[in-house]
């Protein structure tokens, strides 16, 4: 673990292919991990693990697993294959070191095309697609096939996977992997893990069902109510009504490479200018047609916020600053002189200066209307949507044409001096004009209802807050009634109470999740936002679950998911919804982050049950205090068994679609080595029997404590100080 952790430091240091080459592809490291494969064997007998099956065929599987790891390393054979369109190929060129060589192939590979295929509407690539003709050379059997993001091609030992593209769209680059031995060895590995993890949970003898009937486990649960007024005043810059900015927020329009309702490009805009879900009463679809219909109103109004006030001291702008503050009396942007100045290179603040520039430019791509791509326009079935501002393909009617150029002139017009009914007029026209000329990507209003309902209520925002309360509320209480060793009805009707709560706080989480999923096409488990949430709600529905196990599982509940939410909410981290990148179109991608997120649930769980343990062990010592410590203890061993169950098949249901996906089903990348080390860390406080010190229940909680820190680096710490290939999901 030590080295493990320590190589993912010298690779940001130091870059991939050293560490490959002088660790990772080291043949003292596959030392190491042989090493550890036959004292694993050792143990296996000593220990005489075949009288327990259950335990055995886990010890088996990694044993298995890391046989195939061997197998691969020894014997595996990687390359690539660049096709353009119409070219035969036979061999491929196999990278070995810093040699490359080509080698035959026991089929020739013809590219007939290649494909970007987009979401409806957008540009957005959904999918990348090698046409191929393959043509067995002993045979001259042929056969075409389809290559794609996690659909490869298999022949003969030989697997093609879809890798890279030309830019000019006719050629394509094909990685090549051909690892019978290594990839039939470790899947075998694979399931026997899944098996053996299924039957720890299962066997009546095994220890999880041994810790399930221990007496010292109780029954336990909690109450609470509050109330968030937030009070604002009112902006001066000139705006819309709520309702008649909300018709606008209606219409459809092409954001961030997915059919939106326009709702959702101005919560978007006003949290990235001002922080905020509003701006001094009023909505972001105000905010964000008073930018668009009454931009001179709204030049003046101090709204961009600014985390530098040093640097807003050399420019002589006030924080939060206008719009017109960052340009000069003769037009010219202030932050682009300031960006050529000579120490700007070196300034530590620079990233927030590129921030406030974003702000700035965003507020001008409103204003020159760039950001509104609201015209579809359907040619032989291919739609694209424009803005007023962007340059039209010939071939759309004068007409049209004209409207597509005129028509947001004509409403501002009709806003501005109040025509009503004009607005509302032109309103429909458009929502008619989308319908009609939108194809198959324009979105059916129930979806969008969906979308307008979920920007409109801050699910996450509101439950982060109501859970925290009740979970300090619960916890205090629960407190209160452990040290002081006395319980009672009203005690029970209060932890009854709680429990309710907590399952209206679930169900209207589960509702949010549901509606995301629903709009946004795809389970919400995408990126960082949306695994907190999804963490939250594992966690929840763990303390439901659980909650007669221990009087502290409820407040835990609360505190957990409260915690998950609001770092789902801190800076901005809740993205707009974006279509999935083709790698992540995947039904493994979904189970392999299900079943990590509710294993740090559980593994969330033990650490607060370390630390409440460790808190009332500084507080009082007594048989009392002693017994709940201990059957603090017992529920965490009880929560590690599907905890660690659920991480290691997340952590190889992963490996499997990396396989699929790059043809490599372990590279070592720092968010995998964190997870192994989690895995491994945890694992460690299974085995009391070889390390007697864990059964003390004190010492076992310390351990834990500890162990949350691999956890809390495998989420956070890897996204933030090592990066990696996994940093496509940690928005």
């Amino acid at each position: 673990m030590i080295i493990l952790g320590a190589a993912t430091f010298v690779e940001k240091s130091h870059g991939t292919s050293y560490v490959d080459s002088v660790i990772y592809g080291s043949f003292w490291f596959v030392f190491l991990w042989s090493a550890l494969a036959v004292c694993g064997l050792i143990y296996i007998i000593r220990k005489k693990l075949i009288k327990n099956f259950s335990v055995f065929l886990l010890h088996i599987s990694f044993i298995v697993i890391l046989i195939g790891s061997l197998a691969t390393f020894l014997t595996a054979k990687r390359g690539t294959i660049h096709l353009s369109s119409g070219d035969d190929m036979t061999m491929y060129m196999a990278s070995n070191g810093k040699d490359c060589d080509y080698r035959d192939m026991p089929m020739v590979l013809h590219l007939n095309r290649f494909e970007v295929k987009h979401y409806p509407g957008t540009q957005t690539p959904s999918d990348f697609v090698s046409y191929v003709t393959v043509t067995d050379k002993s045979t001259g059997k042929s056969f075409k096939r389809q290559i794609s993001m996690n659909h490869i091609l298999s022949y003969k030992g030989y697997r093609f996977y879809q890798s890279a593209y030309d830019t000019s769209g006719v050629g394509t680059t094909l990685s090549v992997s051909s690892d019978v031995f290594g990839i039939a060895t470790t899947y075998t590995g694979y399931g026997l893990l899944f098996v053996a993890s299924l039957l720890m949970l299962i066997d009546p003898k095994g220890g999880f069902r041994r810790l399930m009937k221990n007496p010292l486990l109780k029954r336990g649960a909690f109450i609470a109510t509050f109330l968030l007024i937030n009070i604002s005043c009112f902006a001066q810059g000139k705006h819309l009504s709520k309702g008649e900015a909300a018709k606008v927020g209606t219409l459809e329009i092409l954001y961030n490479g997915r059919i939106t309702p326009v709702q959702t490009l101005a919560y978007d805009f006003t949290r990235k200018i001002t922080g905020e879900n509003s701006y001094r009463g009023l909505t972001p679809e105000q905010v964000f047609t008073g930018w668009l219909f009454f931009p001179e109103t709204w030049e003046n109004e101090p709204m961009i916020k600014m985390n530098d006030n040093d640097y807003c001291k050399n420019l002589n702008i006030t924080n939060p600053a206008s719009f017109s503050s960052f340009f000069t009396a003769d037009g010219s942007y202030r932050l682009y002189t300031y960006w050529r100045d000579s120490h700007f290179a070196s300034d530590p603040n620079q990233s927030s200066i590129s921030k406030v520039d974003e702000k700035v430019r965003l507020i001008s791509m409103l204003r020159q209307g760039s950001l509104l791509k609201i015209f579809p326009y359907t040619v032989n079935g291919n739609t694209v949507w424009y803005a007023s501002s962007d340059t039209l393909p010939s071939s759309v009617p004068q007409v049209q044409r004209l409207m597509m150029k005129n028509v947001l002139g004509l409403l501002s017009e009709a806003y501005n001096t109040g025509n009503i009914c004009e607005s509302d007029n032109i309103i429909g026209k458009l929502q008619k004009y989308q319908q009609k000329n939108g194809g198959t990507s324009y979105v059916p209003e129930m979806k969008i209802k969906s979308e307008l309902l979920y920007n409109k209520v801050s699910f996450a925002i509101i439950l982060y807050r109501f859970n925290l309360l009740m979970g300090l509320l619960s916890l205090i209480i629960s407190l209160n009634e452990v040290l002081k060793d006395k319980h009672s009805k009203i005690n029970n009707r209060i932890r009854f109470g709680f429990l309710c709560f907590q399952i209206v706080s679930f169900v209207l989480l589960s509702f949010s999740m549901i509606l995301r999923y629903y709009f946004g096409g795809h389970l919400p488990m995408s990126n960082g936002y949306e695994t907190m949430v999804f963490l939250a709600w594992c966690t929840m529905l763990t303390a439901i679950l659980t909650h007669r196990k221990m009087i502290f599982i409820l407040p835990f509940g609360y505190l957990l998911s409260g915690f998950c939410l609001l770092v789902a909410s801190l800076g901005q981290m809740n993205p707009q919804v974006t279509n999935l990148m083709p790698v992540l179109n995947s039904s493994l991608v979904s189970l392999h982050v299900s079943l990590l997120m509710i294993a740090y649930a559980l593994l969330s769980f033990t650490f607060l049950n370390a630390l409440i343990a460790i808190v009332m062990y500084t507080l009082k010592k007594s048989d009392a205090v002693h017994q709940q410590i201990e059957r603090l203890q017992i529920l965490s061993k009880l929560f590690l068994y599907p905890a660690l169950a659920l991480l290691g098949s997340g952590i190889f249901v992963g490996a499997i679609w990396a396989n699929i996906s790059w043809g490599r089903y372990w590279s070592w990348d720092p968010k995998e080595t964190w997870a192994l080390i989690s895995f491994l860390f945890y694992s460690a406080a299974m085995h009391q029997g070889s390390i007697p010190a864990l059964r003390k229940p004190m010492i076992f909680h310390l351990y834990i404590m500890f162990a949350f820190a691999t956890i809390l680096m495998t989420y956070f710490g890897v996204n933030y100080l090592l990066g990696g290939m996994h940093s496509y999901g940690s928005n």
